[in-house]
């Protein structure tokens, strides 16, 4: 995008003219005034009020014309100003968008590697592990440390998916759904949580509009949010969802837990920040990436207890699946 710096408007070469005209006329108006209240301009005996009148009008043509050039300059070296501010913020979040993507080709690589180099020997650690748990039952500390193996092994490997999904790109394959179905399904998903059966998932399905989005892409965002409101949620509590539809469409994932302080509210969307012991840090920002290549946005917003998360989608994706 081309930006060239402001020109002088056009109308202000007239705007100058007129503050000249305005003073000339002030010039007569007060020598009148002047003699009105009893001001009388002699020279040599003779009246020379039409010449102090002529030398008022011409000073304050001078006058009113440079008052209103400096005004006229002032509001465009404001506009410049502005404009280089603009063009500045513009090539900060380029070279920002450019370091990130520098960025995930080098994370790219890397989760190549790891996954290449790691996985398999992953998976043989975690076969014997399960071996030796098997042979020596869960009693005794050979079976807890067995256990334990295989929970971090799995843990590992959780990491190792978490970033190879956030080093790749995201190509939604949209089709047209019903979000309400989507929103269903990733809670038949999350019914398979520790937590599910100590707090509540309640599905508000009512407006139920349709939208063009990849199924499968959704249903992970949707099913990571309820997911981390579980997890927020105290036992007892309730993790509401809830879909609204306009020009886009909304849904909102909401917990009863301690709620996100202000100030991180955009940083828990950082690749690698977790608030939560043993997190990736990855969730959030893979679900943003996701809802972004949909042309969407996700934010935790305001909310009067707990934290409150909310997509938002436009209806038709036709044009990226093109």
């Amino acid at each position: 995008m081309e930006n060239a710096l402001p020109r002088a408007p056009r109308g202000s070469a007239r705007k100058k003219w007129i503050g000249a005209l305005i003073g000339a006329a002030a010039g007569p108006l007060d020598t009148l005034l002047l003699e009105w209240v009893g001001v009388r301009f002699e020279i040599n005996g003779s009246d020379a009020g039409w010449l102090i009148a002529l030398y008022f009008g011409a000073s304050f043509a001078l006058l009113g014309y440079l008052i209103v050039a400096i005004m006229e300059a002032r509001k465009r070296d404001q506009s410049q100003a502005a404009l280089l501010r603009e063009q500045s913020d513009v090539i900060h979040h380029t070279r920002m968008r450019l370091a990130q993507s520098e960025k995930l080709a080098a994370l790219g690589q890397l989760a190549t590697m790891i996954a290449h180099e790691v996985r398999n020997p992953l998976g043989v650690m975690r076969s014997s592990a399960q071996e030796i748990g098997d042979a020596v039952g869960s009693d005794g500390n050979a079976g807890r440390a067995a256990s334990f193996l295989i929970t971090e092994i799995d843990r590992l490997n959780r990491v190792i998916e978490s970033i190879l999904g956030f080093a790749k790109p995201v190509r939604p394959r949209p089709t047209t759904v019903r979000i309400g179905d989507l929103v269903e399904r990733a809670m038949q998903l999350a019914a398979e949580h520790d937590k599910s059966d100590r707090c509540r998932v309640v599905l508000d399905r009512s407006p139920d509009p349709e939208a063009q989005v990849d199924s499968d892409l959704i249903v992970q965002v949707v099913l990571d949010l309820i997911v981390n409101a579980l997890e927020a949620s105290p036992d007892g509590g309730e993790v509401r969802v809830a879909i609204e539809a306009g020009d886009g469409i909304a849904i909102s994932v909401s917990d009863q837990g301690k709620g996100i302080p202000r100030q991180d509210r955009e940083r828990i969307f950082e690749p690698f920040y977790s608030t939560t012991a043993g997190g990736t840090g990855l969730g959030l920002a893979v679900s943003r990436q996701i809802v972004a290549s949909h042309g969407g946005t996700l934010v935790a917003v305001d909310a009067e207890h707990g934290a409150r998360f909310e997509i938002r989608l436009p209806r038709d994706l036709k044009s990226i699946a093109a």
